[in-house]
């Protein structure tokens, strides 16, 4: 058995060595599998970057905002995304897995849960009355109410 394992007995007993042809199979399924998964992964994050665009251009279009007032906004809402991304998961909820089944929370949790992500909303809404409009800043709160129920039914399983 020298530079060969044995991966399970055969039939009659004998050992079933992987070599020569099928070592070469093996391989290349790997760095196939590999490969997938990379290219996989590559689109995840290639979709996830496209709807946060859709979702900032929606933003842009629905307040009417200026070019200024876009790169000032721009950051603010990418890290307001990133922040409630991390709380969802911190609570074991990955809204970019579209057929991952949702965890069930219990209340206290469900409760905590909803504490983080209306101070990430409010943070998010201290950081934009600086830079948008009054009527803007209720165009927002709207989005952000709309966005919040939309999440709601998908977490509750309503997607």
């Amino acid at each position: 058995m020298k530079n060969r394992e044995i991966l399970r007995e055969g039939r009659f007993g004998q050992p079933l060595r992987l070599g020569g042809r099928w070592m070469k199979l093996a391989l290349a399924a790997a760095v196939c599998a590999l490969n997938l998964a990379t290219v996989e992964a590559a689109w995840a994050n290639s979709d996830e970057k496209s709807v946060r665009e859709e979702r900032i251009a929606e933003v842009r279009s629905r307040l009417n905002l200026s070019e200024e007032q876009m790169k000032q906004v721009r950051p603010v809402l990418q890290e307001a995304g990133e922040a409630q991304r991390t709380v969802l998961k911190k609570y074991g909820i990955d809204l970019d897995a579209e057929n991952s089944p949702m965890p069930k929370l219990g209340m206290r949790d469900g409760r905590k849960m909803r504490g983080e992500l209306q101070k990430v909303q409010a943070d998010t809404m201290i950081r934009l009355e600086g830079i948008l409009t009054p009527q803007q800043l209720k165009d927002f709160q709207t989005i952000q109410q709309e966005r919040s129920e939309a999440m709601r039914k998908r977490i509750r399983g309503g997607i």
